[in-house]
Order: structure tokens, then sequence, then C-alpha cells
């Protein structure tokens, strides 16, 4: 699954009041109101974002799964991170229900790839896939 983007830009400038969040510039949040923006274009539907001690999160409706995205940056070297959670083929929900994810995540992250690419300040974007994490019992 494709869960982890990284791109180059310099169209997400820090805030001047970044410093005052949880975890002082570590950014995301022009990121992140741009893919608040976008996404719905592309018929995802963003419920918010938050800031978070990494960055930003958008939070996503899909049910059952609701998949969000946790974004960070630019670094001085205009490196942004954009992390699509869950990054395992299965979820527990409720009560011991697993829940198959992959529809569900694959969908945003080609949302989140045809957002990035109609920008025209976005380049060197690159997918990684991240293992799935098999000490919870997920497959």
């Amino acid at each position: 699954m494709r869960t982890l983007v990284e791109f180059k830009s310099d169209a997400f400038p820090l805030y001047s009041d970044d410093e005052e969040g949880i975890n002082p510039n570590c950014g995301g949040r022009s990121i992140a109101e741009y893919l608040q923006r976008e996404l719905p274009k592309h018929g995802i539907n963003v419920e918010s974002i938050l800031n978070e001690d990494f960055g930003w999160i958008v939070f996503t409706s899909d049910p059952p799964v609701n998949p969000w995205i946790g974004t960070y940056g630019p670094e001085p070297s205009h490196r942004c991170v954009c992390q699509i959670s869950p990054n395992e083929p299965v979820v527990w929900r409720w009560f011991f229900k697993r829940v198959k994810a992959v529809e569900s995540v694959e969908r945003l992250a080609s949302a989140v790839e045809a957002v990035l690419r109609a920008h025209p300040g976005v380049r060197n974007i690159e997918w990684e896939s991240e293992p799935a994490d098999t000490s919870r019992g997920t497959r």
C-alpha cells in the first residue's frame, strides 16, 4: 500500500505562528490546508485538520476505516512529507472486528497524488510503502 509520499516544494511556507505550536517549526499546516481544499474535488470528504506534535493531521471520512493524513514540512531543503494512516492492510475496529483498509487507503493515496501533481510548485514526488506492523496481528 502507498502510505508515505515525500516531495519538494517552495509553495507551502511555515506560518509566522508555527513557533507557537505543539512542536515548534514542524510545519505542515499550509500542506494540510491545501489538502483540505483540494481533496474534496477528488471525491475525498475532509472532516477537519488538527495541529499535532509531528505536524498537522487531515481527517477524512471513508467509513469504516476513516484514514487520515499526517503532514510535515517544509524542511530547509524544501522536503515535505504526507503519511497516510492506517498503514496496514487490515485494521481492528469495534470490539475485535477486522476491517480491510486497502481500498480506502489506496483511494486516498490516489487523490493525494492527483492533488500534488496538479500543483505547479510541487516536484520530485516519491511514494514509499511502509511495512505492515505484524506485532498487532494484522495478517
